[in-house]
């Protein structure tokens, strides 16, 4: 069974469930919260079937990336097999079999994320597959606050706002890139995407605080 249902008893488990952000954060400027940006790159696109192969994070500290914060893992797998995502992000089966196992990744991440916020573009899938991931490892999900960058962008940008047709999907990483001018680094590697998320990021949240006209708090971002 999953937790909350039966409780954890590893260590790495204990520690993460352990950190209980201020209930009163969303009033709160998120300049003064820990963001964490992430990114993975996986074996495919199926969560509960598909793995992950890397994962890379920094930090936003003050509305700054703190740059000696960036951390990037390249996980262990045994066999992989070259199938569109590896077109994609192009981490060849040699690469994952020089990697770190999977649950020593993941306690290393829960060390660096404790309670932050987590932003990324599209995280829900990441989001996904690091939860099926944490839970075969220590049977507990995140459960951290999250923010996608594609749904903020939509939230603020004219270009990209909800019509309410069904069908309309949230503006990739490349096409706000494009529209911001905001310049791509190492695209489609975990920490490089991690990095441009970032600075998309905090492009959207100066835009948020001029068209509130105050800083922008946690409760503002969808």
């Amino acid at each position: 069974m999953i937790w909350p249902f039966s409780r954890p008893k590893d260590p790495v488990a204990l520690r993460y469930l352990s950190c209980k952000p201020d209930q009163r954060r969303e009033k709160r400027e998120i300049r003064e919260l820990p963001i964490v940006v992430l990114d993975a790159e996986t074996t495919g696109f199926r969560v509960g079937f598909d793995r992950l192969l890397t994962l890379g994070l920094l930090k936003i500290e003050k509305l700054q990336i703190a740059i000696d914060s960036a951390r990037s893992w390249t996980i262990y797998r045994e066999t992989s097999v070259i199938n569109e995502a590896v077109q994609v992000h192009g981490i060849l089966p040699s690469e994952s079999r020089n990697g770190i196992p999977e649950r020593e990744v993941l306690a290393e991440f829960f060390e660096e994320l404790q309670d932050a916020i987590i932003v990324g573009h599209h995280i829900n899938f990441d989001i996904a597959m690091l939860s099926e991931a944490s839970k075969r490892h220590f049977r507990i999900p995140l459960k951290n606050r999250v923010v996608d960058t594609g749904h903020l962008a939509m939230q603020e940008l004219a270009t990209f706002k909800r019509t309410g047709y069904p069908n309309q999907r949230p503006p990739s990483l490349d096409e706000l890139c494009l529209h911001l001018n905001i310049p791509s680094l190492e695209r489609h590697t975990a920490l490089g995407d991690a990095y441009t998320t970032g600075l998309l990021f905090l492009n959207l949240c100066a835009r948020l605080s001029r068209r509130l006209d105050r800083p922008v708090q946690l409760g503002d971002l969808p």
